[in-house]
C-alpha cells in the first residue's frame, strides 16, 4: 500500500514525461521483484505443508508393511 502511495507522490512530482516513464519502470520492476519473492516463499511453504501432511501417511504405510 505504501509503495503505491510513494509511487503516486513521485509521479506527481515528476517534471517531464521521461521522468514519469523512468519512475513507472522502476515501480513495475520493484513490484515484480516483490511478487517473485512472495511466489518463492509460497512455493517453499506449500512444499513444507505437503511434506508435513504426507508424513503420517508414510508412517502408517511403513508400519503396515513392517507388521506383515
Amino acid at each position: 500500500m505504501n509503495s503505491g502511495f510513494d509511487y503516486a507522490r513521485g509521479l506527481l512530482a515528476t517534471k517531464s514525461l521521461s521522468e514519469a516513464v523512468e519512475l513507472s519502470a522502476s515501480h513495475v520492476r520493484k513490484q515484480f521483484d516483490a511478487l517473485s519473492g512472495q511466489a518463492k516463499e509460497l512455493s517453499a511453504l506449500a512444499q513444507k505443508v505437503a511434506a508435513d501432511a504426507s508424513e503420517p501417511i508414510k508412517s502408517g504405510v511403513s508400519k503396515t508393511f513392517k507388521t506383515q
